[in-house]
């Protein structure tokens, strides 16, 4: 039997250091995927896989989004943290760290 346990929390510890709250700015590059696209950032399909359109790589390179809400799911012992951010997007956001998808924080 496999468990997915789903939480909502305030806030959260990224790989980078920085503890993001609901309601901060996070600052994006450019997408990391082969056209500029982004990989982490994206809408979400029917079964909560990411779907990246053109129009996400095109209004959001080099922007910022504001944190709505902060989740954490775990599947098989993963943890994986995801924010809701502008429009209903969903940002995987240590993913999105590490390929510099987000940028360092000015805090």
């Amino acid at each position: 039997m496999v468990c997915i346990c789903a939480k909502a929390q305030d806030q959260f510890k990224a790989v980078n250091g920085v503890t993001y709250k609901v309601g901060d700015t996070v600052r994006l590059g450019k997408g990391s995927g082969h056209n500029g696209s982004f990989v982490y950032l994206g809408f979400t399909g029917l079964n909560d896989t990411p779907i990246n359109t053109t129009w996400v790589k095109r209004k959001f390179t080099n922007a910022a989004v504001i944190i709505s809400k902060i989740r954490q799911k775990e599947q098989y012992g993963i943890i994986k943290t995801t924010f809701v951010v502008s429009r209903n997007l969903k940002l995987d956001i240590n993913e999105a760290i590490e390929v510099s998808e987000v940028l360092p924080s000015a805090k």
